[in-house]
């Protein structure tokens, strides 16, 4: 798998993941893979844009990369009957695009995670003692 990083200029700032520094006139560059305008180690879901960062259940995960609605750190399907339970309602958890309602959207992110371990998250999470 390719991943393409996009790069946050920071000026000043010492940084442990610098993308390059040749050519930007001494500024470091702090990755940010999925460009949603956060340095990917403070990015709670670093391969999905998600400015707002929504994690309702406080996990560590971005609800966008946090398709694991019953928290055992894999998506599969004792998640799938969460997320059927709360289809077309509005609960915040099984919403992971955040549109404000629980439909085929989440269905469709939910199934592009399946048998997968939610994330990954730049900060620290409910699945791994670092941040992965």
């Amino acid at each position: 798998m390719h991943v393409t990083a996009r790069c946050l200029v920071i000026a000043g700032l010492l940084a442990s993941m610098a993308c390059a520094v040749a050519g930007v006139g001494g500024r470091l560059l702090i990755a940010d893979t999925d460009g949603d305008g956060l340095a990917d180690g403070e990015d709670n879901c670093t391969t999905f844009p998600d400015p707002a960062q929504r994690d309702t259940n406080r996990d560590g995960f971005g609800n966008v990369c946090d398709a694991d609605l019953n928290d055992d750190c894999t998506v599969n399907f004792l998640d799938l009957v969460i997320m059927k339970s709360f289809f077309f309602t509005n609960d915040p958890d099984a919403d992971l695009n955040g549109d404000g309602v629980v439909n085929f959207g989440d269905l469709a992110r939910m199934k592009q995670t399946f048998f997968e371990a939610p994330g990954p998250s730049g900060v620290p999470n409910a699945c791994h003692s670092t941040p992965r």
